[in-house]
């Protein structure tokens, strides 16, 4: 005699998945050409408005902060010795409301005039605060950048990069 048996155990899980948009973006301009100078026997300084915004969004709606930091440790000549000084300035302390409601998003106040991004220094932020729950908004600011070149500086195309982060809760 032949048995045949076929044992099946079946269970079912429910498997769920939440996709959840991160809600806070920013962005940054273009690149930016700061023309040709010549070699000097003296400190030269270029200075001059990006084109485009340095902005950020927050649609979460909650009451979470965030900042965005501005950064750029200078250019360096291949013996390493640093040869340029990188300045930033707010076009204006309160950024521009681009979309949405209520201004709750700050400018940091030292960027009122040039200052170093040698290291990272605070650019647009928001609070934590009760006045900043249920708001959803974009901002923007168009700053301007500031170059101090050493006198004596190498003749060389040079490039550098500018960092901006976003850190938010």
């Amino acid at each position: 005699m032949l048995f045949n048996f076929l044992f099946a155990l079946n269970e079912e899980w429910t498997i769920s998945l939440e996709i959840t948009w991160f809600g806070i973006r920013h962005g940054t301009p273009w690149n930016l050409d700061l023309w040709s100078v010549e070699v000097s026997w003296s400190i030269q300084e270029l200075s001059g408005q990006f084109q485009d915004f340095f902005w950020i969004e927050d649609l979460l709606w909650r009451m979470t902060w965030h900042y965005t930091t501005v950064q750029c440790n200078g250019l360096y000549w291949p013996s390493n010795s640093l040869i340029t000084w990188i300045y930033l300035k707010a076009w204006n302390i309160v950024p521009q409301l681009i979309l949405w409601l209520s201004w709750n998003v700050s400018v940091q106040n030292s960027l009122s005039d040039y200052v170093s991004i040698y290291k990272p220094i605070v650019y647009i932020y928001k609070t934590t605060q009760a006045s900043n729950i249920w708001l959803a908004n974009k901002y923007w600011d168009i700053p301007w950048i500031k170059v101090v070149i050493p006198p004596y500086s190498s003749a060389w195309n040079y490039n550098w990069t500018i960092v901006f982060s976003l850190y938010s809760n």
